[in-house]
């Protein structure tokens, strides 16, 4: 059997990596001043256990810090309570997205009592007021200091309201800077419950809850001006199958190819439920951007067929297996006529899906960017850059690189309305950490979001496994 190359890519890294210079090669833009911070799986290896799937590799925390041309670099892995206890025991002492920890039957017994929870915080970066925190899609957010990258401690919120499962993917109102988010509590009768916070607190607020006999998977959402969108794909769950099955979390959803994409619109003024309906079922992980236009609602999504690709990261597969494609549709919402359709907006494949976000997050956008094989059925091995308006593309690659999820940062001087007004909505640049397989290292590249050439490459010292998300925080 052929391995990938990429497969360095999901290797273990054993230990963090202190902070050092980086060599730039090229030209980087001196007005480029922040801090890319990113996680993801990057321990699989835990001594006496070996966990089955790319989701459930222990959380490492990477920080680029740019500043005058110069990027500074450190890696360390959060220090979750799951992962002190795995360290420990060198196995898993929680329920994570594709593997348990071993139990006795005793113990077997005693987590029936309680629903499987994890707070390795490998999926996503948020800034909630000056907390910086490291989140997975249950909600025991970690906190951690964005200069150093020690643990600081379990983040708790101001409130009672309760759930299991939640998104890595908060959405914000650009108007007020509230953050928005999914939580959905799984009981005999389960219910999403969205909730926003608002700038300066930490107390939730419950915007609406919609009751569900089976939630589905949902990874995230989509955010307006004016509402919040909710597909819920047939991959579903049974409750008491997940209490007492005793299986990994994701293995107690079950693909319904005979049912459809549920979508609901909530005003996220009220909580007021103004529109459900039904569509073609198929399978996403992320959403692209959304917006009203016209009396309708757009919502672009990164869709699948099916959920195959969850299969596909399986550690022992995703070396040889043929990675499902996933393709940007775009569904057009009236709720006036009550109507739903949908059309691919484009025939190539990508994921990771990045825009001009500080402007255009809940607007009308023209450019989208995405990390996207070389060819049917590869890793990420490219970047492209889609126009919606024109329905054209560019792209970047180079042979032996994969490529990660690109990070747009806007170039200074661009206010919100000089960007909306002027149509300089792709006036930056784009970051993404990438695994060079020739020289068996991670690279950082540099990108000019307008014409999709390389401007610069920083090389670090080793090849860090592949990241999911992170987020560019720029120096105030």
């Amino acid at each position: 059997m052929v391995i990938a190359p990429y497969m360095s890519g999901f290797q273990t890294l054993s230990d963090p990596i202190p902070e050092l210079v980086l060599e730039v090669q090229g030209n980087l833009p001196l007005w480029l001043s922040g801090t890319l911070l990113r996680t993801g799986p990057a321990k699989f290896d835990l001594g006496k256990q070996t966990v089955n799937h790319w989701f459930d590799g222990l959380s490492l925390l990477q920080r680029f810090s740019f500043h005058n041309g110069r990027i500074t670099y450190a890696a360390d892995f959060l220090r979750s309570e799951a992962y002190n206890k795995a360290a420990q025991e060198k196995r898993l002492r929680s329920n994570e997205f594709g593997t348990n920890p071993p139990l006795s039957l005793l113990e077997r017994l005693m987590a029936v009592l309680t629903l499987p929870k994890t707070d390795n915080g490998n999926v996503n970066i948020a800034r909630l007021n000056d907390h910086y925190l490291s989140l997975t899609e249950t909600p025991f957010p970690v906190e951690f200091n964005p200069q150093t990258l020690s643990t600081v401690s379990a983040f708790t919120f101001a409130d009672n309201l309760k759930g299991q499962i939640t998104t890595a993917h908060p959405q914000y109102d650009l108007v007020d800077g509230s953050a928005y988010n999914l939580l959905t509590n799984v009981s005999t009768t389960s219910h999403y419950q969205f909730y926003h916070l608002r700038p300066g607190s930490q107390k939730r607020h419950l915007i609406a809850s919609l009751p569900v006999a089976q939630p589905g998977y949902i990874h995230s959402f989509a955010l307006t001006q004016s509402y919040i969108v909710l597909f819920e794909f047939p991959l579903l769950l049974n409750p008491l199958e997940l209490l007492f099955s005793g299986k990994p979390y994701i293995e107690n959803y079950h693909w319904h190819k005979n049912k459809t994409t549920r979508i609901f619109v909530i005003d996220k003024t009220n909580g007021t439920l103004v529109f459900s309906s039904q569509s073609d079922p198929c399978f996403a992980f992320h959403h692209a951007n959304a917006y009203e236009e016209n009396g309708s609602i757009v919502v672009d999504l990164i869709a699948y067929e099916d959920p195959a690709i969850i299969q596909a990261f399986y550690l022992n597969k995703v070396g040889s297996a043929n990675i499902p494609q996933a393709r940007l549709r775009r569904y057009t919402i009236s709720p006036t006529n009550k109507k739903i359709v949908w059309q691919f907006k484009t025939d190539s494949s990508l994921e990771m899906p990045a825009l001009n976000s500080a402007c255009y997050a809940g607007r009308k956008y023209r450019y989208l960017y995405g990390a996207a094989p070389h060819f049917q059925g590869d890793f990420f091995s490219s970047l492209i850059k889609l126009d919606l308006q024109n329905e054209n593309e560019l792209s970047w690659s180079e042979k032996d690189i994969y490529t990660g999820e690109p990070t747009f940062i806007q170039a200074p001087n661009t206010s919100i309305a000089d960007t909306l007004n002027n149509e300089i909505e792709d006036q930056g640049v784009i970051l993404t950490l990438c695994l060079d397989t020739k020289k068996s290292k991670s690279v950082l590249i540099m990108i000019d979001a307008q014409s999709m050439q390389e401007i610069g490459r920083a090389y670090l010292p080793v090849t860090i496994p592949f990241a999911l998300h992170g987020q560019f925080f720029p120096h105030q």
